[in-house]
């Protein structure tokens, strides 16, 4: 018998064994009798499924059915994790007895280091994958050796396993992941190390002179984009050829429309290179729509370009991923994450230097992601919007797929109208979806790549209109009345009322509430914490809470349903077809929404056109004096002393041990034990005492503290914190109001306000500089506030006075009472009475300017040292 005749016979009984385990009395029946008969093939899998599983089973027989079923691959190490969970002994007798059944194979190894994994011991991980595991393993076993390595602090040798894997396997997040990881570590090493560091890889040698010249090649390979660079000129340089010409008239005019292009010897900039870099992807030489005569794919078969760009250039045209990315902040530098809305793929992207603007300046950003050797890499334009942008262009693209779709009629695959229109009913704002099947995702990020001028335009038109209005849902704002025919009203009440999120009205016996989500015990508490905080009394209340979307009036012949977006309406009648209700909408009625008042006060007050005045600033000296004397100030500097050189554990939520926050409270001298009339009350975590959270939180957005591997660290810059007393104190002002996003902190989930708000203080910090070291109201703060966010939002009159109870809580608490414990402000307060009698608090009404806030402010406005 051949070799190929052994191989053949081989590879048909491994098929037959997957497509139901055949034994020799099938043989003589055929292969297609086992095939059709579905219901035995899934009896079958259920069978050995359950023999690995079933905790009854020998774990030597639930070995011998995984190195049956996976012969010759690597099983998913979620099968190993699953059967860890229930029983760690179990799963590691499987591993033993396949290592023994089959010691030479990756399924063995990978059941082996699968269990390692589960049990946290990433030195088994290493030593049973030593040796045994390199470029020709199995790319799950190859990401696992990585994973091991990194666990280790063996940064370098985890990025020389990761980065050929994700040249291989562009796809590959686990590898992906992974990567980003081992940069993200060298990253903090290098710039953390003082040069005295032993090199965490355990050689006994110093870092500097061992580790740390490796990690620094894997951070400046990340970065590097000189190679990315030349290949896109190649690549620009082969799509001007002549017989391209009808492919970028296409393109052009997709993008700009009649707009004359520029001369051929100027080269495109901006929005001209996004034009050319989707055109290499979707358009043919002829300027029609092909995937398989375009630039890149011509690029990518002509021999004469060298093999290394051949293979980029399909790797371009096979990864790439045009996308609505959202900045997940998940991630520390020298990348970025990316998040996309459209199919909720992410990756850890190394962003171009002048990109970085667009990326800081918005959630979102519009554009081209994609691998080239084995980095994710951004196109040549981003265009930064916010997340309510964001999901109105989503939902565009959607509905004009849903309409071409429509127009096409049912293909292959079935009506792909309806996977859309789900996929759009079920899509949250502001969130990716999760687990799209892959041809799904690969079509929308495609449609985005096709539709990328008509989203821009689209952005353009929504900046350049009347300002639109949304819901706290972030959903375009309509004040909808629709009357909704359905069967049997008095039994869709009852189906209503049977749900979790629809209750009767208590005023009002035929009317019903729909309700969305409920509000978390811990935000409810927040939000009754900051109304008892503006002097609201508020009644204890045990019971459930939830957000409404909408109102019900069950009539004679129909539903009349209030709700204030098209979105809500449409979730609203999915919940009638849900019950069976076979909803029809009889009628609509929309309440046309005027430009909210005051609009023309609220955008003079935002620009105000008032040049700054020129104050008075105390000398050098006096400056210095006052930062030295900066509560803040020496909190920090304690921090830095309670964390010494080396620096200390956190806990698994990344905040100061117990211990060690009541060290800090007493070296700051505050007490850490809250007290109440006789009771005492202990803190559960270093979070629940105001001033050391801060003081960790400011001390880390100042650039003196680094969070590395579980650890607090001080940084180089805190080594020489405490010489320049006016110099420390400015970058601690700085950091505040630049990093620290006080409101959005302080606020939590509940503050749908609060990025806003944020982005205000420097408008707040303007007005106490013009008065001058007069005092400024909170209050008159907060009503401000509240016009400028009307611009944006429907704000009922009813809800205008407990919102800027919100926002003022927000501007005394969140913002005057840290810049006053900084030294830049001094607060104005009163005592609060309740009863007629006082209590012994005061509350915050406002603040003033100190010399050395005003000498700061003016600097942060002006720019000026």
């Amino acid at each position: 018998m051949g070799k190929r005749t052994r191989e053949r016979r081989r590879r048909q009984r491994r098929l037959a064994l997957i497509q139901g385990g055949r034994s020799e009395e099938h043989r003589g029946q055929g292969a297609g009798s086992v095939l059709q008969h579905p219901e035995v093939l899934i009896e079958q899998a259920i069978a050995r499924a359950r023999a690995i599983i079933d905790s009854r089973a020998p774990a030597k027989e639930a070995a011998e059915e995984i190195l049956d079923v996976y012969r010759g691959d690597v099983a998913p190490f979620s099968i190993l994790g699953a059967i860890h969970a229930r029983s760690p002994g179990r799963a590691r007798a499987i591993a033993e007895a396949a290592l023994a059944l089959s010691p030479g194979t990756e399924t063995a190894l990978g059941l082996a280091v699968a269990v390692a994994e589960a049990d946290d011991d990433p030195a088994r991980a290493l030593s049973l994958m030593h040796g045994r595991v390199g470029r020709s393993s199995h790319p799950t076993l190859r990401a696992a050796f990585g994973r091991a390595l990194n666990a280790e602090g063996r940064i370098a040798e985890a990025a020389e396993v990761l980065e050929p894997l994700c040249l291989e396997h562009p796809g590959l997040a686990e590898a992906e992941e992974e990567r980003g990881f081992s940069v993200i570590a060298a990253r903090v090493r290098v710039e953390t190390d003082d040069g005295t560091w032993p090199c965490p890889c355990g050689s006994g040698r110093a870092y500097a002179a061992c580790c740390g010249p490796r990690e620094r090649a894997v951070v400046e390979r990340f970065l590097d984009r000189s190679a990315f660079d030349r290949f896109r000129e190649r690549v620009f340089a082969y799509s001007m050829r002549p017989d391209f010409e009808p492919m970028r008239a296409r393109a052009w005019f997709e993008w700009f429309g009649e707009e004359p292009p520029p001369p051929p010897e100027e080269p495109p900039d901006g929005e001209a290179r996004a034009m050319i870099e989707r055109a290499w992807l979707i358009l043919s030489s002829s300027g029609e729509p092909s995937a398989h005569d375009s630039v890149l794919e011509r690029f990518a078969s002509d021999r004469a370009n060298a093999r290394e760009d051949r293979r980029r250039a399909r790797d371009w045209a096979r990864f790439e991923h045009h996308g609505l990315w959202r900045v997940t902040g998940e991630a520390e530098p020298p990348g970025v994450h990316l998040e996309d809305l459209l199919t909720g793929a992410a990756h850890y992207v190394a962003v171009a230097a002048e990109q970085r603007d667009a990326i800081e300046s918005g959630e979102v950003v519009l554009g081209l992601v994609v691998p080239f050797d084995g980095v994710w890499r951004t196109g040549s334009t981003l265009v930064p919007m916010t997340l309510e942008e964001a999901d109105l262009l989503r939902d565009a693209l959607l509905e004009q797929m849903i309409a071409i779709e429509r127009e096409v009629g049912p293909g292959e695959a079935g009506d792909l109208s309806v996977h859309l229109e789900e996929l759009r009913a079920r899509l949250e704002p502001g969130v990716p979806p999760k687990e799209l099947p892959a041809d799904l995702s690969f079509l929308l990020h495609r449609a985005a790549a096709a539709g990328l001028p008509r989203l821009v335009d689209l952005l353009r038109e929504m900046r350049a209109g009347p300002v639109v209005l949304t819901n706290t849902s972030g959903e375009p704002l309509e004040l909808l009345t629709a009357r909704v025919g359905v069967q049997d009203l008095a039994e869709v009440r009852e189906r209503l009322l049977a749900r979790g999120d629809v209750r009767a009205e208590p005023d009002d016996p035929g009317g019903l509430v729909w309700e969305g989500d409920a509000i978390p015990p811990e935000s409810l508490a927040e939000m009754q914490a900051q109304l008892r905080e503006q002097g609201i009394e508020v009644a204890p209340d045990d019971g459930l809470h939830r957000w409404i979307l909408g109102h019900i009036e069950v009539e004679a012949d129909a539903l009349v349903v209030e709700v204030n977006s098209r979105a809500r309406l449409r979730r609203f009648l999915a919940i009638l077809e849900e019950v069976g209700a076979h909803p029809r909408v009889l009628s609509e009625e929309v309440t046309s929404l005027p430009q909210p008042p005051g609009a023309a006060g609220a955008l003079a007050w935002l620009h105000p056109a008032e040049p700054l005045p020129e104050l008075p600033v105390p000398s050098t000296e006096e400056l210095a004096s006052a930062a030295a004397a900066s509560t803040v100030l020496v909190r920090v500097r304690s921090l830095l002393d309670l964390l010494g050189e080396t620096g200390r554990k956190l806990t698994g939520t990344g905040r100061l041990r117990l211990a060690d926050a009541r060290a800090l409270a007493k070296a700051i001298g505050i007490e850490f034990d809250e007290r109440f009339g006789d009771r005492v009350y202990r803190p559960r975590s270093a979070a629940d005492v105001r001033p050391i959270e801060e003081t960790f939180s400011w001390a880390r957005a100042a650039g003196l503290v680094r969070v590395v591997h579980g650890w607090a660290r001080p940084t180089k810059r805190a080594a020489a914190f405490g010489r320049d007393p006016l110099g420390d104190w400015w970058g601690l002002f700085e950091s505040f109001v630049g990093k620290m996003r006080w409101a959005e902190r302080r606020g939590g989930d509940r503050s749908w306000w609060g990025k806003e708000v944020s982005d205000l203080l420097p408008r707040y910090l303007e007005e106490l500089y013009r008065a001058g070291g007069a005092p400024v109201s909170a209050r008159a703060l907060a009503e401000r506030t509240v016009a400028v966010l009307a611009l944006r939002y429907r704000i009922e009159v009813d809800e205008h006075r407990a919102l800027a109870d919100w926002i003022e809580g927000d501007i005394a608490y969140g913002a005057m009472r840290p810049l006053a414990e900084l030294g830049a402000l001094a607060l104005e307060e009163q005592p609060v009475v309740f009863g007629r009698k006082p209590t012994g608090w005061t509350s915050i009404t406002g603040a003033r300017s100190t010399p050395l806030g005003l000498w700061a402010i003016g600097r942060l406005l002006t720019g000026r040292a």
